[in-house]
Parts: C-alpha cells; structure tokens; sequence
C-alpha cells in the first residue's frame, strides 16, 4: 500500500495540518508521499525533506512571524499614483513581498531542490497570466488529465512554496522559469486547493485529504482587505473542491456531519475537513490551538480513516 497525502492551503490555520501528522504517527499511518497547496505546501515540503513533526511545531511558531515582509513603499506608491498625484499606473501586485517567506524556507530545508526529498512530494501554483496549473513534482508524473498543466522538478523546494503561497493581492507573485517559459505564479489553491489527483499520477493507491478552506460556514470576521481577499478565494477553492470530488473516488468526512457518500466509486480517496475556519489569515496567536485541533479532528476520525480506506 501506498499511502498519499494532500494539505490544502488555510493560512496559519496550515499548522493544522502538524497536528493531523501527530495523529497519523501515533497510528503507524505514516505518508508514504505528500502533495501541498498554499499553506500545505509549507507543512508538506518540510514532512518531506524529513524534519520532525515536534521540530516542525517549533519552527512554525519560531519563523511564522517573520513572513511577513510588508511592501510599504510599493504600497504607497500606489496610492498615491491611485490619486492621480502622480502619474503612471498602479505597480503593487501584493501586499507582501515574500521574500523572508522564501529565505525561512530555503533554510529549513537546507537549500534542497524538488528532486532531492526523502519522500515524494508534488507542491502546485498558478500562472497569474493563463491559469496553467503548475505542479513542482519530486518525481514523474502519471499520465496528466489536464490538459492546462505543466510539471517541473528542477526548482529548490523554497522556490515552489513561494509560488504556492502567493495568495493573490495579498502576496506578490513569483516568477520562475517553467519548462522553458518565464511563469508569474501565484496560489496553488486558485486551481486546486486539494491535489489529491496528483498524488494519485504519483502513484498513490490510497490517499486522505485534509481539507481547511471554507465549507459553507458564515464568516463574521471578514472585515478587511486582505480577509475579503481570502474568503472570496476559498469560496471559489470550495465549490471547485466540491465539483472535482463529486467526479472523483472521494469520501468527505465533514465535521459533526454524516459522511457525503459516493456509491458508485471505490472508496480510495477520504477528504478529512477539522472546521478550522474561525482563524484569521495570520492570527500567530493561534499557531498551538491550529495544531491541537488538527490532531484532536484527526485523531477522532481514525476509526473512519481505517475502515474506509481499508488500511
């Protein structure tokens, strides 16, 4: 058995996902490969470059509150060409540079590229400019059903996590050479939020998802320019999740909610969503509680995880 798992984006609320790796550890589940849109992309790539699930909570409430490396003088900037003080066109095209983002990263995974993780990984990103869904792979891809796709692995893992993580207007896009072609990249949740189809091209026999982004909830908290901007993108992350789901070998386990079933398909695929969905974008506060609470859903549902997925 091949066991695959795919995070998907969330903001801090990704340090959930550590939490959902405790619990599958203290199982024996352990991922024999991991996938990782946005937030999960962070949690994913440090899994598999082979840090620890204890070193990763620390680094994650060491380094989470140096990412953000505000573009002040862009910001102002544009502003002011806003009000026609000065003439030209508005620059920014994000709030946050990125930049430390991308150094914590290199550093803590030691500066490594896609090709040299200790398991496979597959991170995915978006072209700003066509919408080509870009997934940076450790290995070979399976055959690609999508024809809106393109695959690199000669990239350093910090490089694809900057791409993945550039929630659009809040972080500015990255650019990168893919295939031969000069990219802008933003969130791999734009397109897809969930790749559990690409760790199935990868060749993962049985895959759990967990799921973070906005599951029909209301959301009181959305008062500001960078909240709007994220809720309005997991809303278009959650019915495009839904859609590919319905069509594919998915179980949903929801939180105190009945399972939403799929009869007619083989039961490969379990998509787990913990409802974290009362936390901010980066509310660092939170980074413990996201964690116990990842593990506490996780561990909660593990009877179900088993039976379903047969493992």
């Amino acid at each position: 058995m091949v066991l695959g798992l795919a995070l998907s984006g969330g903001g801090i609320r990704g340090a959930s996902h550590i939490g959902t790796l405790k619990a599958l550890e203290e199982e024996g589940l352990r991922p024999d490969m991991v996938a990782g849109a946005s937030a999960g992309s962070i949690i994913a790539s440090l899994y598999a470059t082979g840090m620890t699930v204890n070193k990763m909570e620390e680094a994650f409430i060491k380094y989470a509150p140096y990412i953000l490396d505000f573009d002040l003088a862009g910001s102002f900037g544009a502003i002011l060409r806003l009000c026609s003080l000065f003439n030209g066109q508005p620059v920014l095209d994000g709030i946050i540079k990125g930049a430390s983002a991308e150094k914590i990263m290199k550093k803590l995974t030691n500066g490594k590229k896609m090709s040299q993780t200790n398991i496979p990984l597959a991170i995915t990103a978006t072209d700003i400019n066509d919408g080509t869904a870009v997934v940076f792979a450790s290995r070979r891809l399976g055959r690609i059903t999508t024809r809106n796709t393109v695959c690199c692995s000669n990239v350093l893992i910090s490089q694809a996590v900057r791409a993945s993580i550039a929630i659009p207007v809040v972080f500015k896009p990255k650019t990168l050479e893919v295939e031969g072609r000069q990219r802008r990249l933003v969130d791999g949740g734009v397109v897809n939020n969930l790749p559990v189809d690409v760790l199935r091209m990868m060749g993962a026999r049985k895959i759990l998802g967990i799921n973070l982004g906005y599951s029909g909830q209301r959301m009181e908290q959305v008062d500001n320019i960078v909240e709007i901007g994220s809720q309005t993108i997991d809303i278009m992350m959650y019915h495009l999740t839904k859609l590919r789901n319905s069509r594919e070998n998915v179980v949903e386990l929801m939180h105190s909610k009945r399972s939403a079933l799929y009869p007619s398909m083989s039961h490969e695929t379990l998509v787990l969503n913990p409802h974290i969905y009362d936390v901010s974008l980066f509310d660092m506060g939170k980074i413990p509680e996201c964690i116990e609470r990842g593990y506490t859903a996780t561990k909660a549902r593990i009877p179900e995880i088993r039976r379903i997925l047969k493992i």
